[in-house]
């Protein structure tokens, strides 16, 4: 699809962004942010802890506390930040 940016379809335009941009752009800028976001409150708020805790493997307890409460409650806003960021530009 992406060689018909180059012949045929050289001159399209969807969004201001040519073919081989738009799909840039959705890969990059929409489909990343979403699947983080998409396993952050999976393993955030789907899985349990002790399964969780059984496959994530941390030298020390506190690890993984630290990480578990990390992926739990900021970082799903986080990623929303980057996602909105992102879709802004």
């Amino acid at each position: 699809m992406s060689i018909l940016t180059y012949s045929a379809w050289s001159s399209l335009q969807i969004f201001s962004r040519d073919l081989n941009g738009l799909i840039d752009f959705i890969s990059n800028q929409v489909l990343l942010p979403v699947g983080g976001l998409l396993i952050a409150v999976f393993a955030g708020w789907i899985l349990k802890r002790d399964q969780l805790a059984a496959e994530v493997v941390f030298p020390r307890a506190w690890q993984f506390r630290f990480w578990y409460a990390l992926l739990k409650y900021p970082l799903p806003g986080i990623i929303l930040v980057i996602l909105i960021s992102g879709l802004a530009t």
